[in-house]
């Protein structure tokens, strides 16, 4: 997923908050592993990227680091304002973006607009949790991907539209997208996100700060300058 995507992916997550805070009673951090699934062959790159994220009663923190490069992100969500910052790990640069600014860059992929989601009576351990069923698939496309969340917990609803999946109620613990490629450049996958652990508790406060060793700017566009 190139850095622009990554970053509409996460600009979606404001757009749902409606009694945002209200909804927030889980308190902690969820880790997640993910690998990726060539398309048409059993081809597995185990631990390709990790997430974690750190969720208070005033703000998300969504971490990705990816084995290959080193790289990776941190998003920093205000609940209250519904502003959001943006870091990039290689260059440490990033941008701090307003509501209103969120709201201009907003974009709705096909992707997410035409998704169909059909729930099941199936189950799964995961985390330590049982796990309700779910399967997704575009309209016209062949492929169909499960996901696993527990209703036990709710987190912020943005942070599931951050995911795509703003129809589910609770903690997602296993998930999956689909990756089209890029010709010469990566073939097209599955990347499936499996929850590894979860703590419940409030992270550090310090976590939802900007680091002072980043350059940080106030408009995505000086950010595209950045790029």
């Amino acid at each position: 997923m190139n850095n622009f995507r990554i970053l509409l992916f996460f600009i979606a997550c404001v757009f749902l908050s409606v009694s945002v805070k209200s909804q927030s009673n889980f308190y902690g951090t969820i880790t997640y592993e993910s690998f990726d699934t060539e398309i048409g062959t059993n081809n597995r790159i185990k631990n390709s990227s990790k997430e974690i994220i750190y969720i208070n009663d005033k703000f998300v923190r969504i971490e990705t680091y990816f084995y290959r490069d080193k790289g990776g992100s941190i998003t920093i969500i205000n609940l209250e304002d519904q502003s959001m910052i943006y870091l990039k790990k290689l260059g440490k640069y990033g941008v701090k973006l307003s509501k209103e600014e969120l709201d201009s860059l907003k974009k709705v992929s096909k992707y997410r607009e035409q998704k169909e989601i059909i729930y099941s009576n199936k189950t799964k351990k995961n985390s330590g949790y049982n796990c309700k069923q779910a399967n997704f698939h575009i309209p016209n496309d062949t492929s169909a991907l499960d996901l696993f969340y527990t209703t036990k917990m709710i987190v912020p609803k943005c942070l599931n539209e951050s995911f795509g999946f703003s129809e589910i109620d609770g903690i997602l613990l296993q998930y999956s997208f689909y990756f089209p490629g890029v010709r010469g450049f990566s073939e097209e996958r599955i990347v499936t996100h499996v929850a590894k652990k979860i703590k419940k508790g409030k992270p550090d406060k310090n976590l939802f700060n900007i680091p002072e060793d980043y350059q940080i700017v106030e408009s995505y566009k000086e950010f595209k300058k950045l790029n």
